[in-house]
């Protein structure tokens, strides 16, 4: 199977990685565009270290390929999509793996068959090695009934045999609710005490309370889980990705914008429409936003005193 990666941060890199080594066809797909390959140097769980060189931008294989998977940021997925969709053939499928909601209604103009995937892979990027944690779940499905009806067991299948625990599902919104009820709390929570997953178990109050807002919205949302099961949920995703950083930790370490307007964000829009006030949400919103902020102000004193 021929793939382009569009997006070759540490889940990218990992996805390509395992899809090369059970011989399919890989590229990645970068901005800088100047780069014709990747160094991707992985650790895996048991300490084993092995590395490829993945081939990048070729835009011959992009027209050519059977699947686009990507795996940007979610505030970068529409802007990168539009800027390559032509070059996209009209029977390839785009499977978006993403944290967070709210992009959805923004992906019309995508006319190839579109998936979304939800993972429990863990794995972090740390000075160019990627450390891959945990072989959690892949969950895939179609992004909603629209989207063209075509037998995608073909696809699922070569997915397994490289990436393991990859399953269709029918209804993958429901997944999609509580992967975003967990990302609320594993992502701004590790952010603020600057931990590893792991740690957080010593939080189970905060988990416990984020975890009773959660469980009341998520019905609005349509998913029914009340809040000791929502917890159990949570605790053993932490448990399972104990060794793991965060991606919005690593995004505030990195002196990046984080994702969470379409996390904790998503979630207080929505609290809006049924006049429901979430007030863990919105602490743990407006915490990370000030982390944004010392960025913001960072980088303009770096840019303000290199130009003096």
């Amino acid at each position: 199977m021929k793939i382009t990666v569009l997006g070759c941060g540490a889940l990218g890199r990992l996805l390509a990685y395992f899809l090369t080594k059970n011989g399919n066809s890989v590229q990645g797909w970068l901005k800088e565009d100047k780069k014709d390959s990747i160094y991707i140097n992985i650790t895996h769980i048991n300490n084993m270290r092995d590395n490829i060189i993945l081939p990048t931008n070729n835009v011959l294989h992009l027209n050519n390929s059977d699947l686009l998977i990507v795996t940007l940021k979610i505030g970068s997925i529409v802007y990168s999509l539009k800027q390559i969709i032509n070059f996209i053939n009209k029977n390839c499928i785009i499977l978006l793996i993403y944290n967070g909601l709210g992009i959805e209604n923004k992906l019309s103009f995508i006319k190839q068959p579109l998936l979304i995937g939800i993972t429990y892979h863990a794995v972090y990027k740390e000075k160019e090695i990627i450390y891959h944690n945990h072989k959690g779940l892949t969950i895939i499905g179609k992004i909603d009934s629209t989207v063209k009806d075509i037998n995608y067991n073909i696809l699922i299948k070569k997915l397994n045999l490289a990436l393991t625990n990859v399953i269709w599902c029918k209804n993958i919104h429901i997944f999609k609710l509580k992967k975003l009820a967990v990302n609320c709390v594993i992502n701004p929570l590790t952010t603020i005490y600057n931990c590893k997953n792991g740690e957080l178990l010593k939080y189970n109050k905060s988990i416990l309370s984020i975890c009773k807002e959660l469980s009341n919205i998520l019905k609005y949302m349509g998913v029914s889980i009340n809040t000791k099961d929502l917890v159990i949920l949570i605790t053993s995703v932490i448990n399972n990705t104990k060794n793991n950083i965060s991606s919005m930790l690593q995004d505030i370490k990195n002196n990046k914008y984080s994702e969470i307007d379409y996390i904790n964000g998503y979630i207080i829009k929505y609290a809006r429409l049924y006049n429901l006030y979430v007030y863990e949400n919105i602490k743990l919103f407006n915490i990370i936003k000030y982390k944004e902020l010392n960025i913001i102000n960072n980088n303009e004193y770096i840019i303000g005193n290199k130009f003096t």
